[in-house]
């Protein structure tokens, strides 16, 4: 079968050096299956194509504001016969179902969010109300949902045919020996011994993800466990804010910060850390919890879509209704261990790929 993935929203041609990309574990997946495939990612960067171990990407140069792209789709093969469309709130959409109609291709939108959470008031605004439309071709289509939160929103907007299928990750990827790896030299190269706990954040350094509470947290950490280290991965905004933040509080012997960690590196980062924390209320999904549940980092996250999703409280992370549990949480955690069982298997029998994409070709 000759089948697309396209996601909607622009996005930077390196991402695939840094991040777990959902399009790009879905495809191999199925090209794994002995299907045709062709990722389309809409970009920022200069266009170009690849092709390797029969999977296709082609990145086609596409105008927009901020995530939003604005393409007619000439880009796209108008003979495949599937395209599976990560398209969420993209205002794009109606454009791109007409597409496919005209073409008698079966589009199969696959969605983690409808409203914007945008913290600007007008821009949150303008893609909600741009959004009605995507819904009301949603509920003509079968749709696919990332979590049971999203199935329900699209239950109360009256998109009756949904199905759940999660996010998964690209198993490619992963450093499936970490195990027989010893990470003392590691460690020990950010100055950790063996009496060291260490704290993982990972994730875009913008307002939702609260770095700076991390920050708050973490000071308060080590006032009560003075061996706490914190490292915090990720570049954005707010990038700047932290590392001043940082400087203000005198912590710059406690705290690694680093703009980008390729994929490949990310596992070390993960099996040296006591606690990997997600502040992100509205987390709607959670790849890094994902991998740090693979490479069985605990999991402190607040409640949110995603991480309620993908973690069960107290068998593979823990949850918490706000930051004042999740503080005393993480430091229980380090003063006496987490408890939790074996997560990389809830990962391997959940959250792979080749365990779901027979829901996208039924």
């Amino acid at each position: 079968m000759n089948i697309g993935i396209l996601t909607l929203s622009r996005i930077k041609g390196e991402q695939s050096v840094y991040y777990n990309l959902q399009d790009m574990g879905l495809a191999k997946a199925l090209v794994r299956e002995g299907h045709r495939v062709t990722v389309y990612r809409m970009t920022q960067d200069a266009e170009r194509k690849e092709e390797k171990n029969g999977l296709k990407i082609v990145f086609n140069k596409t105008w927009g504001v901020g995530k939003q792209a604005f393409s007619r789709f000439k880009f796209l093969d108008a003979d495949m016969e599937r395209l599976i469309c990560f398209s969420d709130n993209q205002v794009s959409f109606p454009i791109l179902y007409s597409w496919c109609k005209k073409r008698n291709i079966l589009l199969l939108p696959y969605i983690g969010v409808l409203q914007s959470n945008s913290n600007n008031y007008f821009i949150a605004a303008i893609t909600n109300m741009f959004v009605k439309q995507n819904i009301a071709l949603y509920r003509k289509i079968k749709v696919y949902g990332k979590t049971p939160a999203i199935l329900m929103e699209l239950h109360k907007a009256g998109v009756t045919q949904c199905q759940l299928v999660p996010v998964c990750l690209d198993d490619e990827l992963l450093c499936t020996e970490y195990e027989n790896f010893n990470l003392d030299d590691f460690r020990q190269g950010f100055g950790y011994t063996a009496k060291t706990k260490v704290l993982l954040f990972v994730g875009r350094m913008e307002a939702e993800k609260e770095p700076l509470e991390m920050l708050e947290l973490f000071s308060k950490l080590k006032g009560k466990i003075p061996e706490t280290r914190l490292i915090m991965i990720g570049e954005g905004t707010l990038y700047e804010i932290v590392e001043n933040k940082i400087k203000e509080k005198n912590l710059q012997d406690s705290i690694v910060l680093l703009r980008k960690v390729a994929n490949r590196e990310m596992w070390k980062f993960y099996r040296i850390s006591n606690c990997f924390i997600n502040l992100n209320r509205h987390e709607i999904y959670g790849m890094s919890i994902l991998e740090a549940m693979y490479y069985q980092c605990t999991i402190v996250a607040v409640r949110a879509s995603g991480p309620e999703y993908i973690i069960k409280h107290k068998e593979s992370g823990y949850l918490c209704k706000n930051i004042e549990e999740l503080y005393q949480c993480t430091e229980d955690i380090l003063l006496y261990g987490s408890g939790l069982k074996n997560t990389k298997k809830d990962v391997e029998n959940k959250f792979f790929w080749n365990k779901h994409t027979h829901q996208f070709l039924k």
